[in-house]
């Protein structure tokens, strides 16, 4: 599996942020925004610590043992008021970890078999730092719950920071969000490494300004969003991920950024099913960007979403999706990959579509290909729908389908494309508002035999960009 390191992610958070700046994307209110907005950061020396210079916090229920400076147990609460390194083990049965340290302070945890469960709120509660790092000790296994309802609203995870929040470790951490979220950072939230197990009643992993994700290993059920970072402002709200392990069960999103989404490279398997008609797998408000990776995508709307562009250079993905396939308010651009699209009512769906290799199967149940800006006119709307390589194949079901629609031109440079249409009702291979031209590296198929048509009906329409933020 690729590795990135973190020069490369440094880069990519500046492109994302110039990318959010460029483009012009809907404000809307904020009023959780407690701190100013967070910045990306980080450096190896971040997770490194002396264990010979900690203070050290053994937990027993209303036994805890305080062992060095900055921290001091009173009323079920372990309040950190200094910078420093705190190793933590044991359990409490009904307790907290308060920081309140200052705003200059960093603060790391390192959990060490660790079993907190609070009755009143957070299990993990940052008020105040600079910095907070919480690193899972190599081979230990820490389990964190919330109440099911806070004394403070305001609050809303069984970790919750209000400061920047990192993870990193060897060990595994097991959170039960049964208020409301798993892990929240209000600021930016960035994971290195580690395991993680989530059950959330709603999002199971928020990361505010920004969320990126190095490696590690994520097991996460949510009633809400899976993964998601929702600041609004420019220059805000992306999620990157470098590479990692995903098994998701969300009856929300599965990974959705208000803004930019960058994968790298990773393994997800994601299931978004549920009784939520808006539930998609993959969602960017502006542009989602796949290199690599390998994607099982199950959604009761579209898989793969953006309200601008989705780029994929390469990658393997077996989707199935009740609503699109992969779907772009503005581009789709498909550089080399290998995608099976199980079952769609629309495979791939943008008002701009351009394949330049890989292998594609479609099936879908309206349209395989539809470039269309969603108007709905019959008219050439401008669309272009364009293949200049790559292996093709669209098998349709339906009576009044079409294989590959634009409500502008159909352009096939190049590739082998393969059509398959039912037999009977008013299908077409090729339909377009515009003009429909084959070149002659390209070999197009009806059915097994050299597709003959003409220049297609009146053009599928196209149904309005469906889903949004």
């Amino acid at each position: 599996m690729r590795r990135l390191f973190y020069l490369v992610a440094l880069t990519a958070i500046a492109i994302l942020i110039f990318n959010a700046c460029e483009r012009t994307v809907e404000q809307t209110d904020s009023t959780d925004n407690d701190n100013n907005n967070s910045v990306y950061t980080e450096d190896e020396s971040d997770y490194e610590w002396d264990s010979l210079n900690v203070t050290l916090i053994a937990l027993n229920d209303d036994d805890v043992e305080v062992t060095g400076t900055g921290a001091a147990y009173s009323a079920s609460q372990i309040v950190i008021n200094t910078g420093g390194t705190y190793q933590i083990n044991g359990e409490l049965t009904n307790g907290q970890i308060l920081v309140q340290a200052t705003e200059d302070d960093t603060v790391k945890l390192i959990l060490d078999n660790v079993d907190i469960t609070c009755s009143t709120g957070p299990a993990i509660y940052v008020e105040t730092s600079r910095r907070i790092i919480i690193i899972l000790n190599e081979n230990s296994d820490n389990y964190l719950a919330d109440a099911t309802s806070y004394a403070n609203e305001e609050l809303n995870g069984t970790i919750y920071s209000k400061s920047d929040l990192a993870f990193s470790g060897e060990g595994t951490l097991n959170v039960t969000g049964n208020y409301k979220d798993g892990i929240v950072s209000k600021d930016g939230l960035i994971f290195s490494s580690g395991t993680y197990v989530i059950d959330a009643v709603d999002d199971g992993i928020r990361g505010k300004d920004y969320l990126v994700i190095n490696d590690g290993t994520y097991s996460i059920n949510s009633d809400g969003d899976a993964i998601k970072s929702d600041n609004e402002e420019d220059g805000f709200g992306y999620i990157l991920i470098n590479t990692g392990t995903f098994t998701i069960s969300s009856s929300g999103d599965g990974i959705s950024a208000y803004s930019d989404l960058i994968i790298y490279d990773g393994m997800f398997d994601i299931n978004c099913y549920s009784s939520r008609s808006s539930a998609k797998a993959l969602k960017a408000g502006d542009l989602l960007q796949i290199e690599y990776g390998s994607f099982t995508l199950e959604s009761v709307d579209d898989a793969l979403h953006s309200n601008y562009d989705i780029s994929i250079n390469e990658g393997d993905f077996s989707i199935d999706s009740d609503d699109d396939g992969i779907h772009a308010e503005n581009e789709i651009v498909i550089e080399n990959a290998t995608i099976t699209i199980n079952s769609s009512l629309e495979g791939i769906e943008a008002a701009y579509i351009t394949v330049n290799d890989g292998t594609i199967n479609v099936k879908a149940n309206d349209d395989g290909f539809n470039a269309t800006k969603g108007t709905g006119a019959a008219s050439d709307d401008g669309s272009q729908l364009i293949v200049n390589g790559g292996t093709i194949t669209v098998n349709m079901s339906g009576n009044d389908v079409d294989a590959m629609d634009s409500n502008g031109d159909i352009t096939i440079n190049g590739g082998i494309v393969n059509l398959n249409l039912p037999t009977s009702g008013m299908s077409e291979a090729l339909d377009a508002n515009g003009t429909i031209t084959i070149g002659n590296d390209a070999t197009v198929y009806e059915n097994g035999e050299i597709y003959t048509g003409s220049s297609g009906g009146s053009g599928g329409g196209g149904r309005p960009g469906s889903g949004g933020r």
